[in-house]
């Protein structure tokens, strides 16, 4: 049994609409505020997708330049030893000349003498 003094405590009771328009409130917040944190991902994620697309570029000029330093690297290893290699030719040209030009003064020398000799033996001879 309910006595009298438990209905005023309890106080009026609700009425449907009220209700409803508090629900109905909340739902529309609740609908504003995920549309407005909706838009919000979507701006970061664009600005972040833009920022990645600035990141890509360049990444890939970077490998382009990368790329070229490395080809040049490269390029420039061969031309090093090409040099060296022609470097050793010249050396080996050089003694070679060295030697020659020694032959050839011994050879001079050799002639000289026996040409002295030669003339030596014609004046003993007349």
């Amino acid at each position: 049994m309910s006595s009298p003094s438990d209905e005023t405590i309890a106080g009026p009771p609700s009425s449907p609409t009220t209700e409803d328009a508090g629900t109905q409130a909340r739902k529309a917040s609740a609908a504003l505020t995920s549309k407005v944190m909706l838009e919000e991902l979507e701006r970061q994620y664009m600005q972040i997708k833009g920022e990645r697309d600035d990141l890509q570029q360049e990444l890939t000029a970077a490998e382009e330049k990368f790329k070229t330093l490395n080809e040049s690297l490269t390029s420039n290893q061969a031309l090093e030893v090409e040099n060296a290699a022609r470097q050793h030719e010249l050396r080996v040209a050089q003694e070679r000349v060295k030697a020659l030009e020694e032959e050839q003064t011994a050879t001079k020398e050799r002639t000289d003498r026996a040409q002295a000799e030669s003339d030596r033996l014609r004046e003993e001879i007349a």
